[in-house]
């Protein structure tokens, strides 16, 4: 829903709560959705996202590390190039 259509979700309600709970800790099939849209929203240029990009910065940091389970391959690059960017900024 988040993905798809952003302006009907209060992301600035919902995000800090969600990013709070990340990364998972078990049940990782889920992770793929939460870092897909976490992605997709920078892509986008979501201000309430950028607004969170320190409390997501170690979120990301954790998810890129063991175990390797937690993101597909695709998934894991995108998280990569976004952390990347991220930490250049």
């Amino acid at each position: 829903m988040v993905k798809r259509h952003p302006n009907n979700v209060p992301l600035g309600d919902v995000l800090p709560v969600l990013i709070q709970l990340l990364p998972l800790r078990e049940d990782y099939e889920e992770n793929e959705a939460v870092f897909e849209m976490i992605v997709s929203l920078y892509q986008q240029q979501n201000t309430v996202i950028q607004g969170l990009t320190g409390s997501i910065l170690p979120v990301l940091q954790k998810v890129l590390s063991p175990p390797e389970e937690q993101l597909s391959d695709e998934t894991r690059q995108k998280v990569m190039q976004l952390a990347q960017y991220l930490q250049s900024q």
